[in-house]
């Protein structure tokens, strides 16, 4: 059985460095046929580099952009998962409270 789950992992290992292997050379060959300069012009100023590099700058400032956002939404859920906690405890402390209550008859 753990003979399996060995295998499954070093198939698994060995695909994901062929996928980051392919990745890198698409990566190299998008390099290559990109290396005309372009001009950018953000209106209060202008830049002029090779298209890869305004390409490679766009990822870079969407990966951060998105990075920041799951951050927030990560920190609000841990919040909410602190909250719900304590309420959890909070009844189950009331609930230990009330069965050790004695019973009275009317």
């Amino acid at each position: 059985m753990s003979t399996e789950t060995e295998t499954r992992g070093t198939i698994g290992r060995a695909l994901m460095i062929i996928a980051v292997l392919v990745v890198f050379c698409l990566g190299v060959a998008l390099a290559f046929t990109n290396t005309e300069h372009v001009t950018v012009d953000l209106l209060v100023a202008e830049f002029s580099g090779p298209l890869i590099f305004w390409m490679v700058l766009e990822l870079l400032v969407i990966v951060v952009v998105m990075v920041l956002i799951s951050a927030l939404r990560v920190t609000r859920l841990k919040r909410q998962i602190r909250r719900q906690s304590r309420q959890i405890k909070d009844q189950e402390a009331e609930l230990k409270n009330l069965r050790n209550l004695p019973i009275h008859d009317v």
